[in-house]
Order: C-alpha cells, then sequence, then structure tokens
C-alpha cells in the first residue's frame, strides 16, 4: 500500500524533517525564542530552496507552518515572520 504525501509533508523533508518527527525538536526550537525560531525556521528555508528548487511552494508552506507554531499573537507574525517570508519570497522569484 502507497501512502500519499501533502505538500506540507515534503516540504518538513526537504527542511530535514522526517515523518515521524517533531518539527520543534527536529529543528531544535524547543526553548528558543520566538525571534530565534523564525529566523533559524527562514535560514532552512533558504537552504531547502537553493536545493529543491521545483519543490519551492512546499517548502513555503511547511515553514510557514512552523514559524505560525513559534508565535503567539498576530502583532508576532507581523513583526518577527512577515520579514523573513519578504525575503524568502523574493528569493524564490530570483
Amino acid at each position: 500500500m502507497t501512502r500519499e504525501y501533502s505538500p506540507i509533508d515534503i516540504g518538513l523533508d526537504a527542511l530535514g524533517v522526517s515523518e515521524d518527527q517533531n518539527p520543534v525538536i527536529a529543528l531544535a526550537l524547543d526553548g528558543k525564542s520566538a525571534n530565534a525560531s523564525v529566523a533559524l525556521v527562514s535560514r532552512r528555508m533558504n537552504k531547502a530552496l537553493k536545493h529543491y528548487p521545483e519543490i519551492r511552494s512546499d517548502i513555503l508552506v511547511a515553514g510557514m507552518e512552523i514559524m505560525l507554531d513559534q508565535v503567539n499573537s498576530v502583532e508576532e507574525v507581523l513583526s518577527l515572520i512577515l520579514p523573513h517570508l519578504d525575503r524568502v519570497v523574493d528569493q524564490m522569484a530570483a
């Protein structure tokens, strides 16, 4: 029996998170501030985008999911996540 993988599963794999791992543990985000976690995920996304440009939308969605889990408010999304996503999207367009 074969398993279908979602875009998030594929993106997580490109980010270094295997199927049976918790992204917070796999990426060593536990105990880090939201700012440090978002920056680390952003760096992982940039690296994955260079290695796997054909699945860039999957990487973007998976990274966003992890980032959104690390913040507690809309203000943190605006101040921490959006600037990083702007840079990632700019890299994707280049």
